[in-house]
This record gives structure tokens, sequence and C-alpha cells, in this order.
């Protein structure tokens, strides 16, 4: 892994809960203080320019994959 990866001090299930307590009515600020979640992160999420991803999008299918696997085994 390289050095300068940054890995968030925060969690996906945390933001869900941060953007749920937003909807309910807390101030966006403070409840993106209160865990953790940068500001600028947690606007881009709220405003949706930036969605939650649970994986990467996968660049083959899951066919291809399969094709390549066999073709591999084959060699």
């Amino acid at each position: 892994m390289a050095k300068n990866q940054h890995h968030p001090k925060w969690t996906k299930d945390q933001l869900a809960l941060a953007i749920e307590e937003v909807k309910n009515g807390a101030a966006k600020r403070r409840t993106a203080e209160k865990y953790g979640i940068p500001w600028g992160t947690f606007s881009d999420k709220l405003s949706g320019r930036r969605q939650l991803q649970d994986k990467p999008k996968t660049v083959l299918s899951e066919e291809e994959e399969a094709e390549i696997i066999n073709f591999l085994k084959e060699c």
C-alpha cells in the first residue's frame, strides 16, 4: 500500500447516521463535527455531488471475468 494513501477516521455507517440526523433536523456542521467527518465531504454527500459507494465500479462483467479465469486454467 502506498504511504500517502488517506484512510478516513469515520465509517460509512457513521456517515449514514449523520445524514439521517440532518434529515431529522440536526445542524449540518455540528453533526459533521460530532461524527468526525470533514465538512467538505459531508456537504458533498448531503448535496448528492458524491454518492455513497459500497464498492468501486468494475471494468469487466462477471461473464468476462469467468471467461478469463477459464482461459487461464486451460493454459
